[in-house]
């Protein structure tokens, strides 16, 4: 009978190497003590919940996932095996851009969408001076999202990082592959994400989109998206109340009626989107916070 997909004994001494249930695969791990010798029988580490292998970079795509200092800036940045990320490491450990929205390209629709909301805003305020600050909070929303994308676009378009230059400071341990117990593994929190488990605690790494990448600072971005959904929230009420003011206070003509109709119509969008972001952000939940619980360990012997 096949295996199961988990973490088996290597050839390699003190190494553990990932069969996905069919094929072994390039990655590898430290093996924790007790199977470090490869005489002893292989004892594969699973948990209830499924098990991902990580995607690993061949040889000739560069440098592997992990920490590097960014040629030609003093700092270091994690290299997810394609582009920078938006994390960095400071005085006070890694930390994440809470506003970088990855890829960049969202960033930017949201702020070609809110710009234009907040220019037709404009311009319709100069039919009425009743409307002068209706478009001040979408050009602000529009300005944060376009000035999150070009930072981040900066950010990607440095060099490569230098092979063999990685930084394995104990402040970003456990490392993705590092095992510090019986069970490493990637466990899966939702059909697309797993996050590293080494054996004896949550690290901050998850595999999403067949990138690994770092969730330091998760939990103060979580609750800075809240935050901006409720922003988005006020912001739409108050359009649309304005919108209903002008159709009340202004002469009954079309122009005048298309005006309160199409500030009306902008606040309820608004607030919309800022309620479609609550389950956004919910859903999202498990790439920014680290789970509550252990997964259970649960052992079995190899083929």
């Amino acid at each position: 009978m096949t295996a199961p997909a988990g973490w088996y004994a290597s050839q390699n001494p003190g190494k553990l190497r990932w069969w996905d249930g069919t094929q072994w695969t390039e990655h590898e791990c430290d093996a924790p003590a007790q199977v470090s010798s490869a005489t002893q029988a292989p004892r594969v580490f699973q948990a209830p919940q499924s098990v991902h292998a990580a995607p690993v970079a061949s040889a000739s795509s560069g440098p592997q996932p992990g920490w590097y200092p960014v040629p030609g800036v003093s700092e270091v940045r994690w290299w997810d095996g394609q582009h920078w990320a938006p994390y960095s490491i400071g005085s006070r450990g890694p930390r994440g851009n809470w506003y970088a929205t990855e890829p960049p390209g969202i960033a930017y629709v949201f702020g070609a969408i809110f710009l234009a909301l907040g220019l037709m805003q404009l311009l319709l305020s100069t039919m009425s001076s009743g409307m002068a600050f209706a478009g001040i909070g979408p050009l602000l929303l529009g300005a944060f999202w376009m000035s999150a994308a070009i930072a981040l676009s900066i950010v990607r378009s440095r060099p490569a990082p230098l092979a063999g230059a990685e930084v394995l400071d104990s402040i970003v341990q456990p490392l993705p592959g590092r095992a510090e117990g019986d069970g490493a593994a990637w466990i899966a929190l939702t059909p697309r994400l797993s996050r590293w488990w080494s054996g004896v605690r949550w690290g901050e790494y998850v595999v999403e989109a067949n990138r690994i990448r770092p969730t330091h600072g998760g939990a103060k971005t979580f609750r800075v998206l809240k935050v901006m959904a409720w922003v988005v929230i006020a912001i739409g009420v108050i359009a649309a109340l304005v919108g209903v003011v002008l159709l009340i206070m202004l002469p009954p003509d079309l122009l005048s009626r298309a005006i309160g109709v199409i500030v009306l119509c902008s606040g309820l969008g608004l607030a919309v989107v800022g309620a479609i972001l609550f389950p956004i952000i919910h859903m999202r939940r498990h790439a920014m916070l680290l789970p509550e619980h252990a997964p259970t360990p649960m052992y079995g012997a190899g083929a």
